[in-house]
This record gives structure tokens, C-alpha cells and sequence, in this order.
């Protein structure tokens, strides 16, 4: 199990951050529950899925510190606006993230991401996909990815492989306007002062899936 200050470190080294930043987002997010508090000693609580996900998104997303929990919060409740997928009917193929109702938000997903990690269903996938291939000699290549664009919070899970390629979607994007109302909602969001014109794109894989996966086993 992963106690709060294993998971900063490990977010820290995985995205090549400062460890002083990461703890310091984490606790504004503990300070503004958005992560469980972690308490003292041997009865301290240990650090989840979505524990992990929250200080992923706090440790990604750029801007100020002092607006980093708004900032948490809003990718956390962004909704699922679908998927783009190389065959019809292609879902993320591990069952905590498949069986995904379909009004789940970002934060939902994420979690579901890294719980597939911690139970193995990332890695039975793989595994039975090697054993399916008639040329063991052609590898199966495959990716996984998380995404964050700002301004205009949009965030995509994105996984592929030889069989399938799915990218589902999570963004604040109004679906119940014209296109003169849509415009003019975008034109306020870029407007926002604190990032002028600058667009931000941050996205980690796997590799940093699987480290948290490993820690909150207890296998790091």
C-alpha cells in the first residue's frame, strides 16, 4: 500500500518534477478533500486509485499553485463525450474502465485506468493477446496514454494496439447550443486573462501507470 509521501515521490520521479511542487499540490488537494487526509503513524490511511488520480491531474495541469485545486476539480468532473474508435463498438479493453457507465467523468476513468493497472487486467490483456498471435515473432505494439489540454479543459485515455485503437473524450464543451451561442462561449474561455494565448498540451503513459499501480500494491 502506498503511504502519501511514497505516492508524491513517485508521481514526482515519474513526471520529472520537483518533489517539493508535488507535495505541495498535495496538500491543497488533502486540505481541500479532493484526496483523502493521510493521518500519522501506523494508523495512517494508505493512498488509492483515485487518491493517485487526483495528484496526477494537480502535478500536470499547468498554472498557478494557488488555483491548482480548481483546477483538479474541473478535470475531475469532466464528462465522458465519447470515443473515437478504429471499428464500431471498440471499447478500452480492461473491465474497469469498459464497464464505465456512460455519463462517467474524467476522474471516474482515470481511477478506473489505474485500478485495471493494480488488479493486472492491463497485463492479462497483453498476455493473452501474445498467446493469441500465430507469429510469436511480430510484437504485439501497443499504447497507452492520458491527455490534458488547457485552456478549455479537455482531457482523452487513449489505448491501441494491433486490434484496436480507442481515444475516449472528456471535455466542458455545452452540447445544448447553437453555433452563435457555442462561439460565444469559446470566445469567452479564450479570453481568459490568466493564459493569454498560450495552449498547453501534457499527456504521460504507462510507464507512469504502472509505477502508481506497483506502489499501491505494495510491489515498488
Amino acid at each position: 500500500m502506498a503511504t502519501k509521501s511514497e505516492l508524491v515521490q513517485c508521481v514526482a520521479r515519474q513526471l520529472a518534477l520537483p518533489s517539493e511542487t508535488v507535495s505541495v499540490v498535495d496538500r491543497l488537494l488533502a486540505e481541500s478533500g479532493l484526496r483523502r487526509m493521510a493521518g500519522r503513524g501506523r494508523g495512517a490511511a494508505h493512498m488509492n486509485e483515485a487518491d493517485a488520480a487526483a495528484l496526477l491531474i494537480g502535478a500536470c495541469v499547468p498554472g498557478p499553485l494557488k488555483s491548482v485545486c480548481e483546477r483538479v476539480r474541473a478535470f475531475l468532473e469532466l464528462p465522458f463525450k465519447g470515443s473515437e474508435v478504429r471499428d464500431a463498438g471498440q471499447k478500452i479493453p480492461f473491465p474497469s474502465v469498459s464497464n464505465s457507465p456512460d455519463d462517467h467523468t474524467f476522474g471516474e476513468a482515470l481511477t478506473a485506468v489505474l485500478r485495471a493497472a493494480t488488479r493486472g487486467e492491463i497485463k492479462a490483456y497483453l498476455a493473452a493477446e501474445a498467446d493469441r498471435r500465430e507469429d510469436k515473432r511480430i510484437p504485439n505494439l501497443w499504447g497507452l496514454e492520458v491527455e490534458f489540454f488547457t485552456p478549455g479543459q479537455t482531457a482523452f485515455i487513449r489505448f491501441f494496439d494491433r486490434n484496436l485503437s480507442v481515444r475516449n473524450r472528456y471535455d466542458q464543451i455545452p452540447n445544448d447550443m447553437d453555433r452563435d451561442q457555442l462561439n460565444a462561449w469559446a470566445k469567452e474561455v479564450n479570453s481568459d486573462p490568466s493564459h493569454g494565448d498560450l495552449s498547453v498540451a501534457c499527456r504521460f503513459t504507462s510507464r507512469t501507470i504502472f509505477a502508481i499501480a506497483e506502489l499501491i500494491k505494495g510491489k515498488a
